[in-house]
């Protein structure tokens, strides 16, 4: 953990303050005391709700890692992974760089497991896994609101689909990803190239396991439903009345843009983004972005919970090598 914590403080102060502008711009736009307004509309029932779709996001997760793990032998307790997941949730809130929540949950788990080869092949193959749930529910929903929405906006919502589910396909052919990857060697610096292709070795060494990928599958295309129906719930409380099939088509391209490295965890991004998107389609910008703000400060206060399992646990060094912890930097891969 000391080892994450130094390679964490390197260059943050850019981006916090890229965070603080946009989110400043944003509030400007939607006008301050609407925002305020629109928070203290919040019901205290949906801060219960929010605590149960945000565990149970993470127990799905957790279902989903301790899967990928018995497909190569080392077994794990549910609830054991779902505090490892929690802690580096918690990690990827509060540490302000490059390296969080994927490379502690990795070093942790070789710690547990002495073994280095699945510890970062996990988190590498459910990083894609998470990425081809998202091109599936983007594909499935594009259909439902391209006459719904402006011409723009449906081409990036449907660019953002195809794009994810186009790597997916890439990564996951052998044949197919041998001939881009002449392609990307020719086009992408080695730093990017990397993760790339770790993410492919990883994948090709599981496509044995079709039956458990499968089931994984599912549990990443679940997760990620979750995840719009709470982004949903939120806004129907305040009153947007933004139909729920657009959030469901929205994600794919609005995580893109959320892991573009100019921000602390997509901070401001995330919310710009969300803003411009569901003001296209009639949302009122002060409401969708009460609801952004709220749902990241809960998930914010619920993750302090790995924190606690972080101390508690007393796990503050990593055995991972540099090359892994660069593999596993969370804003090279959705």
């Amino acid at each position: 953990m000391v080892d994450i914590l130094r390679q964490s403080a390197r260059r943050p102060l850019i981006r916090m303050v890229a965070a603080a502008l946009l989110l400043g711009a944003l509030l400007y736009y939607a006008d301050p005391s609407q925002v305020v307004a629109a928070l203290l509309q919040l019901p205290l029932w949906f801060v219960g709700a929010a605590l149960c779709l945000y565990v149970v996001c993470q127990i799905l997760s957790a279902w989903k890692w301790q899967i990928i793990l018995r497909a190569q032998g080392f077994d794990a307790s549910l609830l054991r992974l779902f505090n490892i997941y929690m802690a580096g949730m918690f990690c990827n809130n509060f540490l302000p760089g490059s390296v969080g929540g994927d490379v502690v949950k990795a070093g942790w788990l070789f710690l547990d497991s002495r073994r280095g080869d699945i510890s970062v092949a996990s988190v590498l193959l459910e990083r894609y896994l998470g990425l081809a749930a998202l091109g599936i529910i983007g594909l499935l929903t594009i259909p439902f609101v391209l006459a719904r929405t402006p011409p723009l906006v449906a081409l990036l919502a449907a660019g953002g689909a195809l794009f994810l589910l186009a790597i997916a396909v890439v990564l996951w052919s052998p044949r197919i990803f041998a001939v881009a990857s002449a392609l990307l060697q020719a086009c992408l610096p080695q730093k990017l190239l990397a993760p790339i292709m770790r993410v492919a070795e990883v994948l090709h060494r599981y496509r044995t396991h079709r039956s458990a990928l499968f089931l994984c599958l599912c549990l990443s295309v679940a997760t990620q439903l979750v995840i719009a129906a709470y982004y949903w719930l939120a806004t129907d409380v305040l009153g947007a009345g933004v139909d729920a099939v657009f959030f469901f088509a929205f994600l794919p391209t609005l995580t893109l843009i959320s892991i573009v490295p100019i921000s602390i965890g997509g901070v401001g991004v995330r919310e710009a983004a969300m803003v411009a998107f569901f003001s296209s389609v009639g949302a009122d910008a002060s409401i969708v972005l009460a609801a952004a703000i709220a749902v990241h400060a809960l998930n914010t206060a619920l993750s302090l919970y790995g924190g606690v399992v972080l101390v508690l646990e007393r796990r503050w060094h990593s055995p991972l090598p540099k090359s892994a912890i660069s593999s596993l930097q969370p804003q090279q891969l959705p």
